[in-house]
């Protein structure tokens, strides 16, 4: 984890030849696990660090805007209609799923189960809102 988080050994540290060919090691893993078209595009970094940050910002879902609005603009617009309540749930219950896979919110462990159990509220008043008036 340490090539990959950047905590490694300094230079100076007696440690640091072993950790340097371990991340020589690493980035050729990347390397060859990526399809040949991407991979160019990544060998000329000089740590496995690099790489990695560079690969995370070109590919992560995380920082993809257009999609969490499509999701949450569905998430939204859902209405029970003609679904049975099963399916109305089990819809809604995938977009929020497929949601939290671009979710990143740093908190403590503490504020992660505030966090979590504010949103399950909310998520009940939208699944609730959305069903048929019968």
């Amino acid at each position: 984890l340490d090539h990959i988080d950047g905590g490694g050994p300094g230079p100076d540290d007696s440690n640091f030849p072993i950790w340097d060919n371990e991340d020589s090691l690493i980035m050729t893993w990347m390397w060859h696990s990526m399809i040949p078209e991407i991979s160019r595009n990544y060998m000329f970094h000089s740590s496995a660090k690099e790489i990695w940050d560079d690969l995370q910002n070109t590919f992560s879902l995380k920082k993809d805007f257009a999609t969490c609005y499509d999701i949450e603009s569905r998430i939204f617009n859902i209405k029970q209609g003609s679904l049975s309540v099963s399916e109305y749930h089990r819809i809604l219950n995938g977009l929020w799923i497929e949601l939290d896979q671009y979710q990143t919110i740093k908190m403590c462990k503490t504020d992660v189960a505030a966090h979590a159990e504010a949103m399950e509220r909310g998520r009940i008043f939208k699944f609730l809102h959305g069903l048929n008036h019968e």
